[in-house]
Parts: C-alpha cells; sequence; structure tokens
C-alpha cells in the first residue's frame, strides 16, 4: 500500500488571508520545518506538533495530530483557542483549496448582501 506523505498547511494572516504551504512528512522528521509564525515537528511517537503565532489574539498555540489520522481524513481544521475562529487547515492540498474557495465565495455573497 502506498501512502502520500506530502501534506499541505493552509495558515490564516493577520489580515484574514491564507498562505498555503506544501511539504513533506519527510522533511519535517529531518529537523523540522519553519513556515512564518509556525513550526513543525515531528515526534517519535508518530505525531505532527504545529506551534503557531495566532493572528487573532497573538498568543502560542500547540496542535497535535498522529501521523495516521491524515490515512482516513483528508483535512483537518485548527482555530484560535481564545475566540473559536479558524486559524489553519491540514491535509491534502485539493481539499483545503477547494474549502478556502467556498469561504472566499461564502464572504463575497455575504458582502454584496450588506
Amino acid at each position: 500500500m502506498l501512502c502520500d506523505t506530502n501534506l499541505s498547511l493552509a495558515l490564516k494572516s493577520e489580515v484574514g488571508e491564507y498562505r498555503i504551504f506544501n511539504f513533506s512528512i519527510f522533511q519535517i522528521k529531518n529537523g523540522g520545518e519553519q513556515f512564518e509564525n509556525c513550526k513543525i515537528n515531528l515526534t517519535r511517537h508518530a505525531e505532527i506538533n504545529i506551534k503557531i503565532k495566532c493572528p487573532i489574539c497573538g498568543k502560542n498555540h500547540c496542535y497535535k495530530f498522529k501521523i495516521n489520522d491524515f490515512r482516513n481524513t483528508k483535512m483537518f481544521t485548527s482555530g484560535c483557542e481564545n475566540s473559536g475562529l479558524t486559524v489553519f487547515f491540514i491535509g491534502e492540498f485539493e481539499m483545503i483549496s477547494d474549502t478556502i474557495n467556498k469561504q472566499i465565495y461564502i464572504n463575497s455573497m455575504i458582502y454584496a448582501m450588506i
């Protein structure tokens, strides 16, 4: 059985836009991956640790995901612990991209109604 080791991370910026970063599990296995306001590490327990500086509240938040969970689920959503608003998506690029595009469309329809 082949497993796709590529993941994408869409991280919300301070202005509410998402930036998508693509990486491989093998990249984070070799010392971690550093993105703007985000650090990703792989533990020896086959977990992905993500530490971000929240664009909403400005505090640091930590999240853990088991690598095996990505075989069964295409995308995970995580939010600010203080406000409950979505801060990032992690998983398959296509699923993340579709979700962000739907949010943009819905927001544009709401703004058009106002």
